[in-house]
This record gives structure tokens, C-alpha cells and sequence, in this order.
């Protein structure tokens, strides 16, 4: 929502998120390791910074509210 790219460790909620396929962020290891690689990742490479931006920016629309409403909506 606020344009910043989003890292996560790969775990179900995340990968729900973000995507398996890591569309929409970078999924890391979850160990001490595979969370330093993916940060150094997009540090060394502002086009992966500048790519992921623009698609946090996508996906924000995903949790807007109107999008929320209709889905509970539609359950009732």
C-alpha cells in the first residue's frame, strides 16, 4: 500500500500475499542467511528495488476496501 517493496520469508500467509511465484514481492528462506541474500538482492540491484515498487503499488488494490466489502458481501 505504501509503494515500498515487500521481502518476506516464504511462509503460507506470505506466499497467499505475495504470490508462490513471487509476483508481487521477493519470498526468502527463512533462515539468517536466505533473508540476507534476498535484502543484498535488492540492494545490489535498484531495477529489482524500481520493478517490485511499482508492483507493491499494484497490489495494494487488492485490499481495498470496496474489493473487501463485495467479497463478504457476496459470502452473506
Amino acid at each position: 500500500i505504501l509503494g515500498i517493496p515487500v521481502l518476506a520469508t516464504a511462509t503460507n500467509g506470505a506466499k497467499e500475499i505475495i504470490g508462490d511465484d513471487s509476483k508481487y514481492g521477493i519470498l526468502m528462506e527463512n533462515s539468517v542467511d536466505g533473508i540476507y541474500k534476498g535484502i543484498k538482492h535488492v540492494l545490489d540491484n535498484p531495477n529489482v528495488y524500481s520493478h517490485y515498487r511499482s508492483l507493491a503499488i499494484e497490489r495494494s488494490h487488492y485490499f481495498s476496501p470496496d474489493r473487501i466489502l463485495k467479497q463478504i458481501e457476496s459470502l452473506l
